[in-house]
């Protein structure tokens, strides 16, 4: 965490669940909803560069 802190580009850490949940746990070990989770990133990417272009 702390090369967030000598980063010389921008960066992000992204959180999608946490491992102390047993539901949440179980859901990150599961590649169907990780794919759904990186398609969610992804999709929220490309909204974000389309409106940064404008």
């Amino acid at each position: 965490m702390t090369g967030f802190n000598w980063s010389k580009v921008p960066t992000t850490l992204i959180e999608m669940g946490f491992m102390t949940n047993p539901e949440e746990d179980g859901n990150l070990s599961n590649p169907e909803y990780l794919r759904k989770l990186m398609r969610y990133i992804a999709d929220g990417i490309v909204v974000y560069r389309g409106q940064a272009r404008a």
